[in-house]
Protein backbone atom coordinates (compact mmCIF):
# COMPACT_ATOMS: atom_id res chain seq x y z
CA UNK A 1 0.00 0.00 0.00
CA UNK A 2 1.16 3.42 -1.18
CA UNK A 3 1.63 6.40 1.59
CA UNK A 4 1.60 9.89 0.20
CA UNK A 5 2.24 12.98 1.65
CA UNK A 6 -1.01 14.87 1.28
CA UNK A 7 -2.18 18.69 1.28
CA UNK A 8 -6.14 19.09 1.43
CA UNK A 9 -8.17 22.10 0.90
CA UNK A 10 -11.34 22.28 1.69
CA UNK A 11 -13.49 25.55 1.30
CA UNK A 12 -15.73 24.77 5.05
CA UNK A 13 -12.57 24.05 7.00
CA UNK A 14 -9.51 25.34 5.65
CA UNK A 15 -5.77 23.95 4.41
CA UNK A 16 -4.28 21.15 6.30
CA UNK A 17 -1.43 18.26 5.68
CA UNK A 18 -2.31 14.67 6.33
CA UNK A 19 -0.50 11.36 5.52
CA UNK A 20 -3.32 9.26 3.53
CA UNK A 21 -3.38 6.31 1.22
CA UNK A 22 -5.20 5.07 -2.35
CA UNK A 23 -8.43 3.05 -1.72
CA UNK A 24 -8.11 -0.58 -1.29
CA UNK A 25 -9.87 -3.29 -3.95
CA UNK A 26 -12.30 -3.70 -1.19
CA UNK A 27 -12.73 -0.27 -0.37
CA UNK A 28 -13.36 0.62 -3.97
CA UNK A 29 -16.75 -1.49 -4.16
CA UNK A 30 -18.24 0.89 -1.74
CA UNK A 31 -18.17 3.97 -4.26
CA UNK A 32 -18.98 5.27 -7.43
CA UNK A 33 -16.57 4.64 -10.63
CA UNK A 34 -15.67 8.06 -10.85
CA UNK A 35 -14.64 8.45 -7.37
CA UNK A 36 -12.97 5.08 -6.89
CA UNK A 37 -9.52 6.04 -8.15
CA UNK A 38 -9.78 9.72 -6.70
CA UNK A 39 -10.71 8.59 -3.63
CA UNK A 40 -8.05 9.62 -0.67
CA UNK A 41 -7.72 8.22 3.23
CA UNK A 42 -6.01 9.73 5.85
CA UNK A 43 -3.80 7.89 7.75
CA UNK A 44 -4.10 10.25 10.77
CA UNK A 45 -2.14 13.19 12.53
CA UNK A 46 -3.73 15.72 10.12
CA UNK A 47 -1.83 19.40 10.57
CA UNK A 48 -3.99 22.32 10.05
CA UNK A 49 -2.53 24.99 8.31
CA UNK A 50 -4.59 28.27 9.92
CA UNK A 51 -2.89 31.03 8.77
CA UNK A 52 -1.90 30.18 4.70
CA UNK A 53 -4.86 31.11 2.29
CA UNK A 54 -5.54 29.36 -0.85
CA UNK A 55 -3.07 31.96 -3.56
CA UNK A 56 0.26 30.96 -1.41
CA UNK A 57 -0.97 27.38 -1.32
CA UNK A 58 -1.08 27.58 -5.12
CA UNK A 59 2.39 29.22 -5.38
CA UNK A 60 4.11 26.48 -3.31
CA UNK A 61 1.87 23.85 -4.92
CA UNK A 62 3.19 24.76 -8.45
CA UNK A 63 -0.29 24.56 -10.18
CA UNK A 64 -3.37 25.51 -10.14
CA UNK A 65 -6.03 24.72 -7.24
CA UNK A 66 -8.13 22.86 -10.45
CA UNK A 67 -5.65 20.44 -10.78
CA UNK A 68 -5.83 18.12 -7.90
CA UNK A 69 -4.75 14.18 -7.13
CA UNK A 70 -8.28 13.68 -5.93
CA UNK A 71 -10.22 14.44 -2.86
CA UNK A 72 -11.27 12.87 0.82
CA UNK A 73 -14.41 11.08 1.23
CA UNK A 74 -16.97 14.17 3.29
CA UNK A 75 -17.15 17.47 2.31
CA UNK A 76 -16.23 19.10 -0.75
CA UNK A 77 -12.18 19.08 -1.31
CA UNK A 78 -9.00 18.82 -3.38
CA UNK A 79 -6.33 16.75 -2.31
CA UNK A 80 -2.55 17.35 -3.73
CA UNK A 81 0.17 14.97 -3.57
CA UNK A 82 3.23 16.60 -2.37
CA UNK A 83 6.66 16.22 -1.99
CA UNK A 84 8.42 16.75 0.92
CA UNK A 85 9.65 19.59 0.21
CA UNK A 86 6.71 21.35 -0.42
CA UNK A 87 5.41 19.86 2.86
CA UNK A 88 8.24 21.55 4.73
CA UNK A 89 7.72 25.01 2.85
CA UNK A 90 3.86 25.00 3.75
CA UNK A 91 4.50 24.30 7.38
CA UNK A 92 7.50 26.92 7.66
CA UNK A 93 5.16 29.48 5.74
CA UNK A 94 2.64 28.80 8.15
CA UNK A 95 4.55 29.58 11.20
CA UNK A 96 5.84 32.80 9.37
CA UNK A 97 2.56 33.80 8.98
CA UNK A 98 1.51 32.96 12.24
CA UNK A 99 4.48 34.74 14.08
CA UNK A 100 3.44 37.94 12.02
CA UNK A 101 -0.61 37.69 12.67
CA UNK A 102 0.99 37.78 17.19
CA UNK A 103 3.52 40.32 15.87
CA UNK A 104 0.08 42.34 14.39
CA UNK A 105 -2.06 41.92 16.72
CA UNK A 106 0.35 42.98 19.28
CA UNK A 107 1.52 45.89 17.45
CA UNK A 108 -2.81 46.92 16.75
CA UNK A 109 -3.51 46.19 21.10
CA UNK A 110 -0.64 48.51 21.72
CA UNK A 111 -1.81 51.22 19.37
CA UNK A 112 -5.07 50.88 20.78
CA UNK A 113 -3.76 51.58 24.18
CA UNK A 114 -2.16 54.47 23.07
CA UNK A 115 -4.79 56.05 21.66
CA UNK A 116 -6.81 55.29 24.60
CA UNK A 117 -3.97 57.00 27.05
CA UNK A 118 -4.17 60.03 24.74
CA UNK A 119 -7.59 60.03 24.36
CA UNK A 120 -7.79 59.84 28.64
CA UNK A 121 -4.83 62.71 28.88
CA UNK A 122 -7.18 65.26 26.44
CA UNK A 123 -10.11 64.63 28.47
CA UNK A 124 -8.52 65.51 31.43
CA UNK A 125 -6.42 68.50 30.00
CA UNK A 126 -10.13 70.04 29.51
CA UNK A 127 -10.33 70.10 33.32
CA UNK A 128 -12.51 67.18 33.42
CA UNK A 129 -11.95 64.07 35.90
CA UNK A 130 -11.69 60.37 35.43
CA UNK A 131 -14.36 58.64 36.54
CA UNK A 132 -14.57 54.93 38.02
CA UNK A 133 -15.58 52.37 35.91
CA UNK A 134 -19.15 52.59 38.38
CA UNK A 135 -18.85 55.73 38.39
CA UNK A 136 -18.99 56.23 34.08
CA UNK A 137 -21.86 53.47 34.62
CA UNK A 138 -24.23 55.28 36.93
CA UNK A 139 -23.30 58.72 34.88
CA UNK A 140 -24.42 56.80 31.47
CA UNK A 141 -27.30 56.03 32.93
CA UNK A 142 -28.71 59.40 34.34
CA UNK A 143 -27.23 60.57 31.06
CA UNK A 144 -29.63 58.11 29.33
CA UNK A 145 -32.73 58.51 31.19
CA UNK A 146 -32.04 62.55 31.03
CA UNK A 147 -31.23 63.03 26.76
CA UNK A 148 -33.24 59.94 25.71
CA UNK A 149 -35.78 59.79 28.03
CA UNK A 150 -34.88 56.39 29.14
CA UNK A 151 -34.96 55.20 25.55
CA UNK A 152 -31.78 54.08 22.94
CA UNK A 153 -30.23 56.67 21.94
CA UNK A 154 -26.60 58.22 21.50
CA UNK A 155 -24.38 58.00 24.71
CA UNK A 156 -21.22 59.30 24.67
CA UNK A 157 -18.50 56.83 26.03
CA UNK A 158 -16.24 58.74 28.46
CA UNK A 159 -12.32 56.88 29.79
CA UNK A 160 -12.24 55.41 33.25
CA UNK A 161 -9.42 55.58 35.95
CA UNK A 162 -9.07 51.52 35.26
CA UNK A 163 -9.02 51.58 31.85
CA UNK A 164 -6.67 54.73 31.62
CA UNK A 165 -4.01 52.87 34.29
CA UNK A 166 -4.82 49.50 33.04
CA UNK A 167 -4.05 51.13 29.09
CA UNK A 168 -0.98 52.51 30.37
CA UNK A 169 -0.09 49.50 32.17
CA UNK A 170 -0.11 47.21 28.80
CA UNK A 171 2.51 50.11 26.99
CA UNK A 172 4.68 50.26 29.70
CA UNK A 173 5.18 46.15 29.69
CA UNK A 174 6.13 45.98 26.56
Amino acid sequence: MDKYLVCEWALSYGISLSEARRFTDEEKKEYADWYKEIGFVSLGNSMELENINWRELEVILGRPLNKSDGSFQGCDNQAYIIDQSQWDALVSLNKKREKELKEQKIADEKESARKYVEWAEKYMKSGQNLMTKDECQKWARNYNNVMNEGGYGYVPELPTKEAYEAAKNYIESL
